[in-house]
């Protein structure tokens, strides 16, 4: 009796121990995302091109007829506020004192006495820091 009590407790240990669930290791699915969205957010930040201003300009009499284009996704606002990238305003200089500031692309400087006169636009924030991109270009006017 002894030994079929013995033989029973050890089956049964044997059979608790043994048919005892594996623990799978479940994929970590969030870890995942969360490292796949850095990822795309790293390759958007690198792919993101920087700031370009190109600036088209006719002379007409005393007026100076300018445009310019920024890109890609400026927008060009008046509002004076919090510095947010990827709008703001143009600041005219002629001859190096800031003739006005300017919050659309196509616009006319009215007015320029005659001679020889060095046009700088520079990029700005809403804040009125500098971007840090310009574009000067010398006028004759008659």
């Amino acid at each position: 009796m002894k030994l079929l009590l013995v033989i029973l407790t050890c089956f049964t240990l044997v059979f608790l121990t043994g048919c005892k669930e594996e623990k799978r290791k479940e994929p970590e699915v969030n870890s995942l995302v969360n490292e796949m969205a850095t990822e795309v957010s790293k390759m958007s930040i690198q792919a993101k091109e920087p700031l370009s201003m190109t600036i088209h300009h006719h002379i007409k009499g005393q007026h100076v007829y300018m445009e310019c284009i920024v890109g890609p996704d400026f927008h060009f606002t008046d509002e004076k506020s919090k510095r947010k990238q990827g709008e703001g305003r143009l600041g005219v200089y002629v001859d190096g004192k800031l003739l006005e500031t300017v919050s659309k692309g196509a616009f006319i400087l009215k007015g320029i006495p005659s001679g020889t006169h060095t046009i700088t636009v520079k990029l700005m924030h809403n804040d009125q820091t500098e971007y840090g991109l310009s574009e000067s270009f010398v006028v004759e006017i008659n």
